[in-house]
């Protein structure tokens, strides 16, 4: 992708989500897992997204969208606290300052503070991400998918509005994270170091370590990062 492209891109995939991604996930997904929580079943719902892709979900989660339903359609419940059990951004195409409440600057959107629709949030970044990096020279700070961003705050931290903190973890090469990261149901955000895991070119993707997100290594990764077996 051409650098002078990546901001269109960007206001791209923010409008897809405010309009039909984030309709879908209101309208009917979200009444469809409640129809399933009155009979005692409600499914794990898991919202995954790629680059662009992380940042139109992540918006779809924590903005939602700006269209109303259908006349006669279901209203679907709003994107209440804890509607999304994890929201996975892989390589994710945004600033982490969007989970502040004044978001990351004059011309950027804010998530409500946290996004408190995601149970869990979930990032992970490559030094051997070069679209990343190309990625994180557009307007805003802390790119979610740069290393620079994760090295920044392995050395200052991050506190949000609501005083909770982002968990530094690193991935080994087969998808499995160095002792010691925090998986406790308490963890809400978690930032990957997956330099050892995401750093190959993807077959027939040519985006080089940017799209090295579909080995089972990566599953592993993501088997683990889940809220769903993890206790308090």
């Amino acid at each position: 992708m051409r650098p002078s492209s990546l901001l269109n891109k960007a206001n791209d995939a923010d409008e897809f989500a405010a309009g039909w991604l984030g309709a879908s996930l209101r309208y009917a997904v979200l009444p469809a897992l409640a129809e399933h929580a009155k009979q005692g079943q409600r499914p794990k719902l898991v919202a995954i997204g790629h680059s662009f892709g992380a940042r139109a979900m992540s918006h779809a989660v924590c903005r939602g969208t700006v269209l109303p339903p259908e006349e006669g359609g279901p209203t679907g419940p709003p994107l209440a606290q804890g509607a999304v059990d994890a929201l996975i951004n892989l390589q994710g195409a945004y600033s982490l300052n969007r989970l502040r409440a004044s978001g990351a600057g004059p011309s950027e959107l804010a998530y409500a503070p946290g996004c408190p629709a995601a149970t869990r949030l979930v990032f992970t970044a490559s030094r051997h991400d070069s679209a990343a990096e190309a990625a994180a020279k557009l307007p805003g700070p802390l790119w979610a998918g740069s290393m620079k961003s994760w090295e920044k705050l392995q050395r200052e931290g991050m506190r949000l509005d609501d005083g909770s903190r982002m968990t530094l973890c690193t991935a080994q090469a087969d998808g499995q994270l160095v002792k010691g990261c925090d998986l406790s149901s308490q963890t809400r955000m978690l930032y990957v170091n997956a330099s050892e895991l995401i750093k190959y070119q993807s077959f027939g993707t040519g985006g080089g370590a940017h799209s090295d997100i579909y080995r089972p290594e990566t599953a592993q990764l993501l088997w683990q990062v889940l809220p769903l077996n993890h206790q308090p």
